[in-house]
């Protein structure tokens, strides 16, 4: 297993060498960005630039798991690829048309066929038309959508083949507030076909920031409804689902150094003739004195997700965490979403060098009841023991390094150790689970 890891990273390593990219890498622009925009006052910032723009980029990234198969599933290493294509085209002051292809693989993957979120062929990840006017912009067609911290909806960029959706967005801004509304079908991976939305579910939403209500800080009022043509009650009942989620997040600056954020959701609605009612928090105070050496930045956070106290009784109480990017959100094993849990997590980031970061945190994981069960980052729950005695989930230390060793590349080494609790003994067995990474990104 070890030699072929060594293969693995040798290979990306040839694959990465810029010998005979430079010329073209100094001649292309930088990729779009999935949340750029055309400026408030309507005439797009990339008027003056050529009118196409290419931009291309290669990603790998060698990761494993190793211990506690309960969460992980097996051992395993396996080398993650992907490259983008993005074609921008500006038809006019005002208009834009934006593509992005992707190819997406997995190399020495044991585990039979690869899942959609690891490997998914060359297929169509953006392309949309965006018009802009006086400060109101319009985005049709294939996109990112991301809000906030993305913690309920974001292009999760950590996974291979991460998410887009098939999208109507209008967006106005104005100095001090910015409003976002949308409507918007989630696209489904099919590595055996081109992909396509889901049709059976649908996102409605508004997103307002206002940057000069809070001193130093910004607000950000929000709802999201989530549609779905089937659903099934816990009784077994099929129908239709219908939630809304409601919530504000903040986050800013104070004074002596300290920054924080909070966010606060509130669900309602139905799931077949189940009445929906589900609350999740997130709050967290960081603090960089000044003058220290390395630059410490640290950080203490707390997260809630509710769980559904009562199976059965007709009423559901577990959190939905939509379409998140949840990667390293709880802890960079991703043991853990943000559904029936609590976590609490304390943390540094030092920068020992200009473009040298390193992150250090420690999260203590438990689930919101025993009643209901352990979901996973992705929203799927992997295990139910009612029965259990403890809700502690587990111990989990995190150590990550961050280079961008130029304007075009980037590398990242981490690993994760997650020490099973009380919770995770009893259903499975005691262990401990290892999820290092070294991962590269470069751009042309």
């Amino acid at each position: 297993m070890r030699g072929r890891c060594v293969w693995i990273v040798a290979a990306g390593v040839v694959a990465l060498w810029p010998g005979p990219l430079v010329s073209v890498a100094a001649q292309t622009p930088a990729p779009p960005q999935a949340e750029s925009t055309a400026s408030a006052g309507g005439a797009s910032p990339a008027a003056a630039l050529p009118r196409v723009q290419f931009g291309l980029q290669y990603r790998g990234r060698v990761e494993g798991t190793r211990g506690l198969g309960i969460i992980a599933g097996r051992d395993d290493e396996y080398y993650l690829n992907r490259v983008r294509l993005d074609v921008t085209m500006h038809a006019a002051r005002w208009l834009r048309v934006v593509a992005q292809a992707q190819d997406a693989k997995v190399a020495a993957y044991s585990g039979g066929p690869a899942p959609g979120a690891l490997s998914n062929r060359l297929d169509l990840r953006q392309g949309y038309i965006e018009a802009g006017h006086a400060g109101v912009l319009v985005r049709a067609g294939r996109q990112e959508l991301s809000f906030g911290e993305q913690r309920l909806i974001g292009g999760f960029d950590w996974g291979n083949t991460a998410r887009s959706f098939d999208a109507l967005r209008v967006s106005y801004q104005r100095p001090g507030v910015r409003a976002d509304a949308f409507a918007a079908s989630v696209v489904v991976v099919d590595p055996e076909r081109l992909d396509r939305r889901r049709r059976d579910e649908r996102l409605w939403g508004a997103y307002v920031s206002f940057d000069r209500v809070l001193p130093g800080g910004v607000l950000e009022p929000y709802v999201f409804v989530k549609q779905a043509d089937r659903a099934v009650s816990e009784s077994g009942v099929a129908g239709r689902g219908d939630v809304t989620t409601g919530g504000l997040r903040a986050t800013g600056t104070l004074p002596g150094g300290f920054d924080y954020s909070g966010d606060i959701a509130w669900q309602r609605g139905s799931l077949a003739t189940d009445a929906v009612s589900a609350v999740a928090m997130h709050t967290r105070l960081g603090w960089r004195p000044s003058g220290w050496a390395l630059r410490p930045r640290f950080v203490i956070e707390g997260n809630h997700a509710s769980g559904d106290e009562r199976p059965g009784d007709g009423r559901r109480g577990t959190f939905d965490q939509l379409y998140p990017t949840n990667h390293a959100k709880y802890g960079i094993a991703d043991a853990i979403g943000w559904r029936n849990m609590r976590s609490l997590t304390a943390g540094v980031e030092l920068t020992p060098a200009r473009r040298v970061r390193v992150n250090a945190d420690a999260h203590r994981l438990h689930l919101a009841t025993r009643a209901d069960g352990l979901y996973l980052a992705g929203g799927a729950r992997r295990l139910h023991h009612p029965d259990a005695r403890s809700t502690h989930v587990g111990t989990e230390l995190d150590l990550q390094v961050t280079v961008a060793a130029s304007a075009r590349l980037a590398v990242m080494a981490g690993v994760a150790r997650l020490a099973a609790g009380a919770y995770l003994a009893e259903v499975a067995r005691d262990g401990v689970l290892w999820t290092p990474h070294v991962m590269w990104t470069v751009k042309f």
